[in-house]
Formats: C-alpha cells, structure tokens, sequence
C-alpha cells in the first residue's frame, strides 16, 4: 500500500487548523504567516491500509531568518505516538535554505532514519504539522505532502504493456555525477537528477550546485529526499515524495509532459546496461516509453553526459524501482503551469472560457488534470483522462477553465488497466449494461454525469470506461479513434456516427449499437437518454443501411440529410 495525503489547494487546507496563518488563493500557495509564530495541523489522516514507514515533504519561500520545522505522528493500535521531527529549514539569502535532519529519536514506537519515519508496529492513521517563526518578513508554505507506506507488503505484478501518448522522450538535459570533483561524484545522484529536471523546466543549477543547497547540515549527505524537494520548492517548482503503484503511473506523467525522479536498487546482472553493477538505492529521471514499453531515463551514472541516456528493459526496471524500493519517485513540475490535480467534487464543470457559461465537459471527482494557468478563482486546465485531437495534430487532454475551489492536489493513482480479465464479449455487454443505466437521465450539453445530466458522447464515454476501454470526449473525435465497419461487421456496443450533413465529414453526434435493429443515445432533441431503433430514427432499418450512406434523421421538427458511419473500439 502506497498513498499521498498532498496540501495543494484551498479545498486540501479546509480541515486543517492553523495559528498566525492566512490560506492563499490557488496561484498563490497554501498558507502564508500572519505573526512571528505560527503553525498549521492536518486533520487525522486514514490511508487505505495500515503502513508502518512515512516521508515527509514541503516547498516554502523561507526569507532569511524565519524556520520552518516539520512533524509527524502515527496511530498505533489505539495509542498516538509522541510527535517526530521529520527536519528543519532556515532560510538564507538567496532563496537558500540550511537544512538539517533531526538526532536520534529512537523510542518504543519506532524510530526517524535520516527522512523517514519507521515504525515497530503498523498504524491506521497519522497527522502531520508544520510550524513556522518569521520575524521579519513573512514565510509562505507552498505545498506539503506525506507519504505512507506499507514495507511489508508484496508489490503488484507490472502491467500488461498497451501502447498511448507515452510512447514518447522527453528532452530532459543529460547531466553525469561522474564528472564532478571526487568529493561529490559518488553521491550526488539525486541531485544531479533534480538539476536535470530543473532545467527542462527553466530552472537553470548545475548539479555541484544542487548539491550544495540539498546537503544535511546534520549528516552532510546529499540523499535527504524530502530535503532534495524543499530545495527544488525554493527554486520555483514544486515537488513531493511519493511512491507509486506501477508503470502506469509513470506512463501518465510521462504523457503529461513531466519527467520523474526514481530511485532504485539492484544486484549484478538485475538491470542490464547499467552504468553501475549494483546499488542498494541510486536516483535517475524517467524521460519516456519506448514502442515496446522499455524504459527510457537519463541515469547520472553514465561516465560522461552523453552516455546517461539509457533504455533498461521494461521488466528488470520494474523490479528495480517497484519491488525493491516501493515506487519511490520525486514528483516535480512548475507551480503552476503543468502541476497535476485531482477533482475534489462530484462532478465539476469544465467550461470554454473563465467564468463563460459555456460548458464543454465535465470532470468527475478522482479524475486527473493537469494545470496550466490560473486567474482569480479559475485554472485553465487539460483534463487528462478525456483526450481531445488538438489543432496541431497531437492528442491531448481536454481543455478548458473550472473553478479551482473544485480541485485538490490529491495524488490520484494511474487509471487501472480496466477490466483486463472481461474478453470482448463480456466487456460489449458491461458496455451496453452502462448505457442502460442511464436511460431517461436528462441530457445536457457538455454533460458526463449522472448527476447532472450527460450528452451523447458523454455517454459513449463513461460506458466504454466503464469497461476499461479509453474513448475521447468529443463525437468526432470518437470516430477518429475507431476503426471503420461495416454493416455487416457491426457488433452491440459499436459506435454509430451521424455527420453535420449530407456534405461534411464533421462528425456531430454518435449513438451505442445495442444490437438486433436497437441504439441507446442521448438525443437533444428528445432532452432525455433513450433507446431507439434504426427504423424509428431514420425511417429504414438497419439491413438497408450501409456506412457512409446518406440518411434522413426525423427526430427534429424538420428532417435533416447526413451520413452514417459505423466504427468499432475492438
């Protein structure tokens, strides 16, 4: 059991209770201080599973001389455990910080290593706390985060490799470690990898120089992890620990734009084309996915910069990264413009412009988006998981503007596979049983729930998900990832297309093929989902109809000429 418990938005802080502290809008941080002393404590946190290990992190604009200090505790069986100090920070001039990890705390309960928190016994819930003096200027949190862990717990199988927008390397600079003075070259791995990251994102330090600003004052290693990320914090990103379930999780950042930070651990032999024979824990940056699912990173190992770029087998990375060091990942991108959120309400609106009454989608609670800019209570953002065939030829996710009090900095875990066990048949009437379930729920325009209503390729949509199958948001769109049938080839739960009219190739709407002469849709005209046959919508059945054909559509006042297209997601 991996999970991340993230303070990102005005939705994260609305439980938390805070002394001498203002909550910021969205673009502006978390919290800012309001008096010489101050503090801020999360709610009790209950993570899905017991865990036994936990990490902190945090980004804060620390002016020179306020401190920042964070702790942590755990529930036990029914007893809390004492507070533990998981590090502390003073600012220096120039966006500095002196950080240093606590002294032994060793007690019943269990013990901090360095930047972990690692109990005896496993817990069921944990708070953290952050605590602040500023007496000159104000101190600003940015972002905190905890991640708990179970490290007892057998790690999942890799996924099934399926081809998507992650098929892709990011152009992440190659930076080697192995080129630094002696005194640094063997141990400023996570760094290295951290100025890399920084500087694909505009943020220009050499690795000496990370170096520099990440050592523990206490043990003067280079390693700290949550001390890598209060220094990227202070140098314009943000950045977390996490650690993260599979592949998948990394496929999705790697298709979002934003490489990342992993550290692994292996034998001789374990991960073939290493620089390094073995590591019990060494730090690289994932930039992409080969065709074939291979890992593509820059590993800072390599003896020269140009010799960092390495693709390791799909496989053997797993084990490295997943099994033995439990996913643990740096988590990095600009406070803004590409950081990732999560939706935090039921059903949010995703509109054309800020504050236009324009809805073009919905988002649901849990699905991912990726942020790109931010004005009064709006973020502009691209919904992740609803892929959209942007101007310029590329698939992206959905974009739009929504109010970001709707939005959480939650770290969702990657779509899961989605029913990999069902075969087609099955997964055609999971299909058709979706669909069935919205009928006479009311239509509406950019509609995708059930709460508030859905339109016809919002329909399409969540009953494909349903089962596990990736469909765009928008009718054409759909049609342009399906492959043609044809009549004869049409099978229930194929998609059936009409056009904009007997001249365009545009599609305007698309309907679920239920089977015999029968369709499922959401019709506008008819303000409601429904069921209809072929005969009914346009006059002729379906054995005298063909794909491509021109047809009469006589559910509007005045019949309308178009085409029909028949494709299938099989």
């Amino acid at each position: 059991m991996n999970h991340t418990s993230v303070l990102r938005t005005p939705l994260d802080a609305a439980e938390f209770k805070g002394r001498g502290v203002r909550r910021l809008p969205f673009a502006s941080g978390v919290y800012r201080t309001t008096r010489k002393s101050a503090a801020i404590q999360s709610p009790i946190l209950l993570p899905p599973a017991p865990f036994n290990e936990l990490v902190g992190s945090w980004n804060a604009l620390l002016p020179p001389g306020a401190t920042l200090v964070m702790e942590a505790r755990a529930l036990v069986g029914r007893t809390w455990t004492p507070w533990y100090l998981l590090g502390s920070a003073a600012g220096r001039p120039g966006r500095r910080l002196e950080l240093s990890s606590p002294d032994s705390q060793a007690d019943k309960y269990g013990h901090v290593d360095k930047d972990t928190l690692i109990l005896k016994s496993p817990a069921r819930a944990f708070q953290y706390r952050l605590k602040f003096t500023a007496p000159s200027r104000p101190a600003t949190l940015l972002l905190a985060a905890a991640t708990v862990s179970d490290s007892r717990e057998s790690p999942p199988q890799s996924p099934p490799w399926k081809p998507g927008p992650w098929i892709r390397e990011l152009p992440v600079p190659r930076r080697s470690q192995m080129t630094a003075p002696a005194a640094y070259k063997r141990d400023i791995c996570s760094p290295t990898s951290v100025s890399a990251v920084l500087d694909y994102w505009g943020s220009h330090q050499s690795a000496i120089e990370m170096a520099d600003r990440v050592r523990d004052r206490t043990t003067g290693d280079f390693g700290n992890w949550t001390f890598n990320m209060a220094a990227a914090g202070a140098l314009g990103l943000e950045g977390f620990v996490a650690r993260l379930e599979s592949l998948g999780d990394l496929a999705a950042e790697v298709a979002a734009g934003r490489p990342i930070v992993v550290s692994v651990g292996f034998g001789p032999g374990e991960l073939r084309g290493a620089p390094i024979k073995k590591t019990a824990g060494h730090l690289m940056v994932v930039t992409g996915f080969t065709a074939q699912g291979d890992i593509v990173v820059m590993d800072p190992a390599g003896r020269t910069a140009r010799q960092t770029r390495r693709v390791y087998r799909r496989s053997e990375f797993h084990r490295a990264w997943r099994v033995n060091k439990r996913g643990l990942t740096y988590l990095l991108c600009p406070l803004i413009k590409g950081c990732r959120l999560t939706v935090g309400v039921p059903a949010a609106d995703l509109r054309r412009g800020r504050g236009s009454p324009g809805r073009v989608s919905q988002l649901l609670y849990g699905e991912k988006t990726t942020a790109h800019a931010a004005a009064g209570g709006w973020i502009r953002v691209s919904a992740d998981e609803q892929a959209h065939l942007d101007r310029d030829g590329v698939w992206r996710g959905y974009p739009g503007w929504a109010r970001a009090a709707e939005f959480s900095g939650a770290l969702a875990p990657a779509a899961p596979a989605a029913a990999p066990a069902l075969a087609g048949p099955a997964r055609r009437r999971l299909i058709l049983k979706t669909a069935e379930s919205f009928l006479g729920l009311r239509y509406r325009w950019g509609g995708r729930s059930n709460i508030q209503g859905i339109d016809c390729s919002g329909l399409s949509n969540l009953a494909y998900r349903a089962a596990g199958l990736d469909l765009p948001r928008d009718a054409h769109d759909q049609h342009l990832r399906c492959r043609p049938v044809s009549r004869r080839g049409l099978k229930p739960a194929d998609l059936v297309f009409l056009s904009a009219g007997p001249g365009s190739q545009r599609i305007t709407h698309v309907m679920i093929y239920s089977g015999g002469d029968g369709l499922i849709e959401s019709r506008q005209t008819a303000s409601k989902v429904l069921s209809c046959t072929f005969a009914d919508r346009f006059g002729v059945p379906l054995n005298g109809l063909e794909s491509g054909q021109t047809v009469t559509d006589n559910t509007s006042a005045r019949p309308r000429r178009r085409r029909i297209f028949f494709g299938s997601c099989f």
